[in-house]
């Protein structure tokens, strides 16, 4: 959710959090409530409970050190979508529903359409429609890699850990037996014939 936000826009952010501290079984949102604050875990773990599952006693989520959650009810100004309760004492860093839409709702717009706008320069992605390439556009996340950085490794059988890789700059080579046998470049991509083969 953060990963869109330019540097000056994350210093915004973490000057608008404040900071809460809660107890083991404090509950932080409930399903149904008005969203006011977006929530960023610092310590601690935390179950996510919906009513669908009455009574809610079976956790459908569990969220630890790293965690975010709160944000859709604030970007799409709609109910709690579940309850969130604290499983340990821990702390959370809060964000305000109005600073949430000024930057990080604008932030992630704006890369969404810079993302599509990318994506409609891939011959793989012709066919789609306007609404196939926003969801494209916004499951894409940046990562970034270094020379010489082993993105998949060949005979890797850790398929839940494969993703589909589109090169925004840079190049990459496929290597097999210690010889290249290929590479991309931008707007270049791999990792299709994996996420195919294996769903």
């Amino acid at each position: 959710m953060l990963n869109s936000l330019a540097t000056e826009q994350l210093k915004d952010v973490i000057l608008a959090m404040e900071e809460r501290k809660v107890r083991a079984g404090d509950t932080i949102i409930k399903q149904g409530d008005e969203g006011d604050y977006f929530y960023v875990i610092d310590s601690g773990e935390f179950d996510v409970f919906t009513r669908q599952n009455d009574p809610p006693t079976v956790p459908v989520f569990h969220y630890t050190n790293g965690g975010t959650f709160g944000e859709l009810a604030l970007m799409y100004n709609s109910p709690r979508a579940a309850t969130v309760v604290a499983v340990t004492d821990g702390a959370l860093w809060a964000l305000d529903r109005d600073t949430f839409r000024q930057i990080v709702v604008t932030a992630n717009k704006a890369r969404s359409e810079l993302n599509q706008t990318f994506l409609a320069g891939m011959d793989l992605m012709a066919n789609l429609t306007r609404l196939e390439m926003a969801t494209i556009a916004d499951a894409l996340q940046p990562v970034t890699f270094h020379k010489g950085d082993v993105i998949i490794a060949q005979g890797d059988a850790d398929y839940a850990s494969f993703h589909f890789y589109i090169l925004i700059d840079g190049t990459c080579d496929f290597v097999a037996a210690a010889a290249v046998i290929g590479s991309v470049g931008a707007v270049g991509y791999f990792g299709e014939k994996v996420r195919i083969c294996t769903t």
